[in-house]
């Protein structure tokens, strides 16, 4: 093959092929230049004719709701939010400020902004949202907010878990946790975990309906006590 020929098959599979996948044989050997990760931004129109722009973390709903102007002194507006995110607002005030004092999750300049990540594993844990949800709701992107959550796991496994969780020690103390289980009806147990579901065979046909839940497709009943 002359050169006037080689040059053509150049020219063809350069038009059969993707530009960011087709390469030849002498770029093979040139060193590989590090690629930079792209900065995922959420898009968005501000009207109907308006151009598509980026919109910033600070201009999104939970920003402006629970973070720039939170209504702190509105007894529905705390009741709401412990039902949405599971802490009362105070306690998501310390864990931020907590957060940041011992670096919990080190923030660079452009970083997004550490409440809204908070948040975000908050309302996932507590009813179960999809990291899509949360892009929706925070303006950053869902792999931001799944590889948050990752850390955050981290941080409440190992540094929360060994400064604040304590199995019973004494008599006094097991006596002190079965007296709450024993108003609940529950006398002999003294804490709980992780719920079992034990499939309930005689179930009758009326009362089947109200022992089936997500996770089975047998009635069961469910035990969380220790």
């Amino acid at each position: 093959m002359d050169e006037h020929d080689h040059h053509e098959v150049e020219v063809f599979n350069s038009m059969i092929h993707d530009d960011e996948d087709y390469h030849t044989e002498d770029e093979d050997d040139a060193p590989k230049e590090k690629k930079r990760r792209k900065k995922r931004i959420i898009l968005a129109r501000r009207n109907e004719n308006g151009q598509l722009e980026a919109i910033p973390p600070k201009e999104s709903l939970w920003w402006h709701m629970y973070v720039a102007c939170p209504q702190e002194d509105d007894s529905r507006f705390l009741r709401k939010f412990r039902r949405r995110f599971r802490h009362p607002y105070a306690q998501f005030k310390w864990f931020v400020e907590e957060a940041r004092k011992e670096k919990w999750f080190p923030e660079g300049k452009s970083s997004s902004p550490l409440e809204l990540l908070i948040l975000g594993a908050f309302r996932y844990l507590g009813r179960g949202l999809t990291f899509d949800d949360l892009e929706e709701s925070t303006a950053i992107s869902e792999e931001v907010h799944r590889n948050f959550f990752h850390k955050f796991i981290k941080i409440g496994s190992t540094v929360l878990y060994e400064r604040y969780v304590r199995a019973p020690q004494t008599k006094e103390e097991v006596q002190e946790h079965m007296h709450e289980f024993a108003i609940a009806g529950l006398p002999g147990a003294f804490a709980s975990t992780d719920a079992t579901n034990i499939i309930h065979e005689l179930c009758n046909w009326k009362n089947r309906r109200a022992h089936i839940g997500f996770k089975s497709k047998s009635a069961c009943r469910t035990y969380n006590t220790t």
